[in-house]
């Protein structure tokens, strides 16, 4: 049998877990609603809505205190370099793969050689791998 502070303790969970999903839920929704087919930045944005709400919830339910340590093993990556390249490389070839089967289908392929966007190739790079990658 349960006592009382024990069953408080698991009815509070089961209503943040249930906030949880409906937060992330309404998040997302609403800036892929907001982004569709308007402004990409939202859409992307949405992706994040299970971040978004957690790191709420750790602000609201702990405190600003608890959120160092958590941001904090965010960089802690316990993984070897190759495994870095792995997902960069495969990042780069799956779209130049995709490109080759296009090319060889008859497709052409667009002029990108004017001198005078230079300056579009950063911000079409990161274009590309936040939205299609992430």
């Amino acid at each position: 049998m349960q006592t009382k502070t024990a069953r408080k303790t698991h009815t509070t969970d089961q209503i943040k877990l249930i906030l949880f999903f409906v937060n992330t839920f309404t998040i997302s929704w609403v800036l892929w609603f907001l982004g569709a087919g308007k402004n990409p930045m939202l859409h992307v944005l949405g992706t994040f809505g299970p971040t978004i709400t957690a790191l709420g919830m750790v602000i609201c339910y702990e405190g600003f205190s608890q959120l160092k340590p958590i941001l904090s093993g965010v960089a802690k990556w316990r993984i070897g370099y190759r495994w870095y390249f792995f997902v960069f490389g495969i990042a780069i070839l799956i779209p130049l793969f995709a490109m080759l089967i296009y090319i060889c289908k008859g497709g052409t392929i667009i002029q990108t050689n004017d001198p005078h966007l230079w300056y579009l190739v950063i911000p079409a790079f990161f274009q590309i791998l936040v939205l299609n990658v992430l």
